[in-house]
């Protein structure tokens, strides 16, 4: 069992490194703006992360940021140089070299991108590229999984050699914390605003202010992600590369349940909470990458397997409403599943007892659409439609979401409020 010390440690080496001053010149990249070429029939959109320092580059994490652009901290494959790419909604990309070689990125309360690094520094850079590194731990140290948490500080993993690493936090002032819980491999903020990691064999959470509140037995091997789901709970792949690899629902009293993938053989790989209230789960099974989306509300995987072009440890929701996903097996190459059909009214308001029309429009697809509520005790829907518009019935007061789906692996889903 990990051994936790309660008492916070402020590491030795806070403060700027050399490298704060004036931006560096960023590599600008023409955009390939995806409305001047045809909609993939599948959904799925490339967008090919630009050469750094002529060499090829590797994506190793994502985030929106305050100029809600999708970055990425990006790494050669030799693992000696890095930067940070902006990729725009219409696939500008541009790249600002940064000192350090780094492996995860957060948007902090301060506005600015905040990166975490393998020799133990964490960097500050504006939106324009201007880069302030912090030493927080001993150069051995790999720093991993950087999160805004709750209490404005900027929550990371740290794993040292040869000590036990533990959780860190750095304030925007750059000042920062070390909290020795041992090597993590999840970290998340919760619904009840505490800080929760683990290490596979248990789950902790603590206060942000430090406090430990306690530790859970989940005994899988290996964890490889976390979300927040929409019904309030953690969920945790677990039992990364043993065959079987399931989702740990962790809800914010401590309470552990497993949750065994039906889709025998399934290697679960990363996870996202979606806009419709689903987790959007990436998997790999004999070699071939897909989506899966699990519905909390009635604790459930769905049936389809979403055919995908890469396979995601990290991905996020866009300010587009598609799922951004890297793919480190690609040459930095950056996918993303974009949701080729447009759905108006959004949202939709209507009384009990009462009618709305639900309009779908896509681009290059001639076919039929089908529409589900997720909850028709609250909002039902018309089953097909071949026009594009979909009729929903207010059944009683409450709040679902409508999905409708293309038959080329298309969806996007409306939130449906009845009054």
């Amino acid at each position: 069992m990990r051994r936790f010390y309660y008492l916070a440690v402020a590491l030795f080496a806070v403060g700027c490194s050399s490298h704060s001053g004036s931006a560096p010149a960023p590599t600008d990249v023409s955009p390939q703006i995806f409305q001047r070429q045809p909609v993939p029939k599948s959904g799925w959109i490339t967008t090919s992360i630009p050469n750094i320092y002529g060499q090829i580059a590797e994506p190793k994490g994502l985030t929106i940021g305050p100029d809600q652009k999708i970055w990425a901290a990006v790494q050669t494959f030799d693992g000696t140089k890095g930067a940070i790419s902006k990729v725009a909604m219409d696939q500008h990309v541009t790249s600002y070299p940064i000192s350090i070689v780094p492996d995860a990125i957060a948007f902090g309360s301060d506005q600015n991108l905040w990166v975490t690094s393998s020799n133990g520094v964490v960097a500050r850079v504006t939106p324009a590229g201007v880069e302030t590194d912090y030493a927080v731990a001993p150069r051995s140290a790999a720093l991993a999984s950087i999160i805004p948490g709750p209490d404005g500080r900027l929550w990371f993993i740290e794993c040292s050699s040869p000590t036990a690493g533990g959780i860190g936090a750095i304030a925007t002032s750059g000042s920062s914390t070390l909290y020795a819980t041992g090597c993590e491999q999840v970290l998340a903020v919760g619904s009840d605003g505490n800080i929760w990691f683990g290490d596979a064999a248990t789950l902790a959470n603590m206060t942000p202010q430090g406090v430990m509140i306690g530790q859970y037995a989940v005994g899988d091997n290996y964890f490889s992600g976390i979300a927040s789901g929409s019904d309030g709970a953690l969920y945790v792949l677990g039992g990364f590369n043993s065959g079987s690899d399931e989702l740990v629902r962790v809800q914010m009293d401590g309470t552990i349940g497993h949750i065994a993938d039906d889709r025998v053989g399934d290697a679960l790989r990363g996870i996202a909470s979606g806009p419709d209230g689903n987790l959007w789960i990436s998997a790999v099974k004999g070699g071939s990458r897909h989506l899966i989306t699990f519905d909390p509300a009635s604790q459930s995987f769905t049936s389809a397997r979403i055919k995908a072009p890469a396979w995601g440890p990290n991905m996020v929701w866009g300010p587009d409403d598609n799922l951004w996903m890297l793919d480190r097996s690609r040459a930095g190459v950056y996918t993303y599943l974009r949701t080729a059909m447009t759905l108006s009214p959004r949202p939709i308001t209507v009384q009990v007892g009462h009618t709305a029309n639900l309009n779908v429009t896509e681009t290059n697809y001639s076919g039929q659409w089908t529409a589900a509520s997720k909850n028709q005790s609250t909002a039902s829907v018309t089953a097909n439609s071949n026009n594009g518009t979909f009729v929903v019935t207010g059944v009683a007061a409450g709040t679902t979401f409508v999905t409708v789906s293309d038959t080329m692996y298309n969806s996007a889903s409306v939130k449906v409020s009845v009054h």
